[in-house]
């Protein structure tokens, strides 16, 4: 619910992913949501985006998630810490408290969607049974 946020923290996430304009693969929550419960290297953050089911097999490509994660610790929704052996894959991320603020946006964000595609689903298929030739 968008009323548990207050406006000024609504405003600053107006072009962030989080806000929905960025909806087809979901990457973004979904590496909000795996550093949810503690700090993860890259790495393990591909493996366990390619295990889930959402992505049917088809993870999201590996450079594609690293420039993601970049983008996010410069956008302060994560911290990394670089660890020995100077490669991204060995750099150790976690949420930051605007991290999980942005979470919680998602959540919200996704919740309104996914009503929104219900009542559209609702939609076509009551037009789809009031077709001339359909009973």
């Amino acid at each position: 619910n968008s009323s548990i946020m207050p406006m000024k923290e609504l405003l600053t996430f107006m072009n962030c992913p989080c806000a929905g304009s960025n909806l087809p693969r979901l990457v973004h929550p979904v590496l909000l949501g795996l550093l949810a419960d503690g700090p993860l290297h890259g790495y393990l953050l591909l493996q366990r985006l390619e295990a889930m089911p959402q992505f049917q097999g088809n993870a999201p490509d590996p450079a594609g998630v690293y420039r993601l994660l970049k983008q996010m610790e410069h956008d302060s929704l994560l911290h990394g810490t670089q660890e020995p052996g100077r490669t991204a894959s060995r750099r150790l991320f976690s949420l930051t408290e605007r991290g999980r603020a942005c979470l919680l946006r998602w959540m919200d964000t996704l919740e309104q969607h996914q009503a929104s595609i219900s009542r559209i689903l609702d939609f076509l298929r009551g037009a789809s049974r009031s077709r001339p030739g359909h009973s």
